[in-house]
């Protein structure tokens, strides 16, 4: 299954899911150090040809990356993403994602993430 090929070929990722009080004020330094962290296994590819709706729509880049989580990963949009001990290392946002799912089980997400150097 897919998490088991993940587990097999893929890396590990550590994610910063953040939190906010909805409605409420909350100051950068607070919000950049909520959340919990969480590490899990990703499958990472470049942006490629098989994403063009994407990129024409201006959603993600060239240089962003495509990041296959497993179905029992909390993504926000507001995690911050560190992948270590790759040719991708480093710290990502993430720019949008989508569930994938079977007779309404989650099989994986799909997220686009763009590198904070950027």
């Amino acid at each position: 299954d897919f998490n088991d090929f993940v587990n097999a070929n893929g890396m590990i990722a550590k994610l910063q899911l953040k939190s906010r009080t909805v409605g409420s004020d909350y100051d950068v330094a607070t919000f950049a150090n909520s959340g919990s962290v969480v590490g899990a296994s990703v499958f990472v590819l470049p942006v490629g040809k098989d994403d063009r709706q994407w990129l024409e729509q201006g959603v993600v880049k060239q240089s962003d990356l495509k990041v296959f989580f497993q179905s029992g990963v909390q993504v926000t949009p507001e995690a911050d993403i560190t992948l270590s001990g790759t040719t991708w290392a480093g710290s990502y946002y993430l720019v949008s994602f989508t569930d994938y799912d079977l007779a309404g089980e989650l099989v994986y997400r799909k997220a686009f993430i763009r590198d904070r150097r950027t």
